[in-house]
């Protein structure tokens, strides 16, 4: 079993990121992200963050009107000036043409082949991405020279990845081609909470991140929250981490023109101890149940967070990069066999259900989505897994 790596996800705000990245060795690379990046910025790049970056060409909408994706010419409602799916066929070959120039030129980590996204299953699914992606991709890069490893992008629906679903297929189609190194995962399921508590779909993408890896493939998991730290165990390549919940979570909203305004969400700061994302209204009630624990990891960033005169307001970068590296070094921490492994984020899930017992027994109790509901559920999750992968 490999160190886990972890990419920053990119988007609004990017720069805390490569801030980051470059500055304090937080992390392994990025995925980039057109629909937040001009052009101009994007090819200017420095090296260091090239190279060691995943490009994502971000096709999930491919008629989206936003307008920084305009600018790149391989974007399908760009080259169709008006995207169609029935008539992209016709560009397809011109599209992966554009696109892996492109990757190949900017020097990213990997070539990453796009897909779609169809909020709706479609039964001719899996030949629009053969015919309008993979193939022309593929052909296409037969006539080049690169260095690069390809990645293939999959969107995983919740109610694609079940046993008698389409899993099957979609394990064919993304283990059928051996000019494919990896495949680039976004899991796509509504979420109730903050926390992903659907222990049906968090085992079905481990265990289906299992066969893949099973099939010497690299897995790179995109738009995950900390139940990352449970991809781990089924050996992914990389997990991600991203600073506002959108980069945590996929929605097609990313790439949609939508009324902005309301009210922001609540600051939250990341605690690694009880694996949770906390309210900072309950800052002070946490820090007397803590005692001489501390729930939150000392470095600069919430250093700068606990000083009386810091303003709490969701738009401070010292939340999140806080959280880059909080998170970073716990997964950093990980053991490196499966048995280690497993039998370290069942202590670190157990204990942090013994504290957040310790706080209710302090008189503290959390909402909803600061309360440690998850982790029974992750719990669960992991000993499904350890039993599959043992056969019990």
């Amino acid at each position: 079993m490999d160190r886990t790596k972890v990419y920053h996800q990119c988007g609004f705000r990017e720069k805390w990121n490569m801030d980051i990245f470059l500055s304090e060795g937080v992390g392994d690379g990025l995925i980039l992200s057109p629909v937040n990046l001009k052009l101009s910025k994007m090819v200017a790049l420095q090296d260091e963050i090239k190279n060691n970056s995943i490009f994502d060409p971000q096709f999930y909408k491919p008629n989206s009107d936003k307008a920084l994706l305009a600018e790149y010419d391989f974007f399908p409602d760009k080259l169709m000036e008006g995207y169609e799916t029935e008539a992209f066929d016709n560009f397809a070959n011109e599209c992966a043409n554009r696109c892996t120039d492109f990757q190949i030129a900017n020097g990213f980590k990997y070539i990453t082949i796009p897909t779609i996204c169809f909020e709706e299953y479609r039964a001719d699914y899996l030949e629009v991405l053969r015919n309008s992606f993979t193939y022309p991709f593929l052909d296409n890069l037969k006539e080049k020279e690169f260095s690069q490893k390809v990645i293939l992008t999959i969107i995983l629906h919740s109610n694609q990845i079940k046993p008698g679903t389409i899993r099957d297929e979609l394990l064919n189609y993304l283990t059928e081609s051996t000019s494919i190194d990896g495949i680039y995962i976004i899991p796509y399921t509504k979420k109730t909470s903050k926390r992903l508590k659907d222990i049906e779909f968090i085992y079905n993408m481990m265990t289906f991140i299992d066969v893949l890896r099973n099939n010497d493939l690299e897995v790179h998991v995109g738009y995950t929250d900390i139940v990352g730290l449970l991809y781990t165990l089924a050996d992914t390549t990389s997990i991600s981490m991203g600073s506002y919940e959108n980069l945590r979570n996929f929605s097609l909203k990313r790439f949609m023109i939508t009324e902005s305004g309301g009210q922001g969400p609540s600051p939250r700061i990341y605690s690694a101890l009880l694996l949770q994302w906390i309210n900072y209204n309950y800052l002070l009630p946490l820090n007397i149940a803590a005692g001489e624990k501390k729930y939150f990891d000392e470095n600069k960033h919430s250093i700068e967070m606990f000083k009386p005169d810091f303003k709490w307001h969701f738009t401070k970068p010292a939340l999140y990069k806080h959280y880059f590296v909080s998170y970073y070094n716990q997964i950093n921490s990980l053991q490196n066999t499966f048995e280690e492994r497993y039998n370290q984020i069942v202590n670190i899930i157990e204990s942090a259900i013994n504290e957040f017992n310790h706080i209710r027994e302090c008189g503290i109790f959390l909402g909803n989505d600061d309360d440690g509901s998850h982790l029974p559920m992750w719990l669960t999750v992991l000993n499904m897994f350890y039993k599959y992968k043992k056969g019990i």
